[in-house]
């Protein structure tokens, strides 16, 4: 028996049943989830080149599996969303979660820094207060505090790190509102999300996002002089809107990267700018690193 004809049948065997399992509602879990473990395949090919016996190879295949098991495990909050349920455990409980925090009117410089583990995750619209957050999911597993240092509020929101190893976790549905008198730096730290910005509104000073396998949609507005976009992801589709009046210039250095930039010029390889580079007041600049990914950056 062919050790690479056993392997691709296995996998091929194990997509079905968790395809069909996830149909009939017997287990749920995000395809992103599958799609950020991408590394384990580095492994398995590496394996499957090695000059060793067929079941020896089989053997080392089965160990890698099971190690990148027990890492998610004991680090779900690094990799994935988690396996929302099985069955009915659990199934079908919600939990809402709203918080507010007052803004002192003195401070106008604030920093959110927003750890998006898996789900889904918006800004949109404002708030009188300095900020609004809601968490929809069947735990109440995320947090927001806040802190104020050198005059400068300080907003942080993310899941709870110590987790019941035994309980499953829906995907995280999480909205806020920020008030658009302050000027922002944010910050996000993504896993397998699906991240929806429409910051026209504010101020935004620097916004940076790290993430895995991620599905990012950006509108920008034209309030700030200078806006500093930097995105690193692994996989990942990305929209970005701009303003015509505002100047943009995009660089990526990846050749992995699909990139779709309508009106823009190309100075170099890796930068491209919007016509009005030269000669607008304010200006957006994009730095963006990716895997295997697709750029679009549109002019409104």
């Amino acid at each position: 028996m062919k050790y690479k004809n056993l392997f691709w049948g296995v996998i091929l065997i194990l997509l079905g049943v968790l395809y069909l399992l996830k149909k009939f509602d017997v287990i749920w879990f995000n395809w992103r989830d599958i799609i950020s473990m991408w590394p384990l395949l580095l492994v398995l090919w590496g394996i499957s080149l090695l000059p060793i016996k067929a079941m020896v190879k089989l053997i080392a295949s089965l160990v890698a599996v099971l190690v990148m098991i027990l890492l998610i495990s004991f680090n779900p909050v690094h990799w994935h969303s988690g396996w929302m349920w099985i069955g009915d455990f659990n199934k079908g409980r919600s939990i809402e979660y709203k918080q507010s925090e007052y803004w002192a009117d003195s401070n106008q410089y604030a920093r959110l820094e927003l750890d998006a583990v898996a789900g889904t995750y918006t800004i949109n619209g404002i708030t009188d207060e300095l900020i609004d957050f809601k968490h929809i999911g069947n735990s109440g597993t995320y947090y927001m505090r806040t802190t104020v240092e050198d005059n400068r509020h300080h907003v942080r929101i993310g899941p709870e790190r110590k987790r019941n190893k035994f309980t499953l976790y829906r995907a995280h549905e999480v909205d806020i509102k920020l008030n658009p008198a302050l000027s922002w730096d944010i910050d996000i730290d993504a896993g397998a999300a699906d991240i929806d910005l429409d910051l026209t509104p504010f101020i935004i000073n620097d916004l940076s996002i790290n993430g895995g396998a991620t599905s990012l949609y950006i509108k920008l507005g034209k309030r700030s002089d200078n806006i500093d976009l930097v995105i690193e992801t692994g996989v990942s589709s990305v929209i970005i809107k701009v303003p015509k009046e505002v100047a943009c210039e995009v660089n990526s250095d990846s050749f992995l990267i699909s990139k779709d930039l309508p009106g823009f010029d190309k100075v170099s390889k890796s930068t491209h700018v919007s016509p009005n580079f030269s000669s607008a007041e304010k200006n957006i600049t994009i730095q963006f690193d990716s895997g295997i990914s697709s750029l679009r950056v549109i002019r409104y």
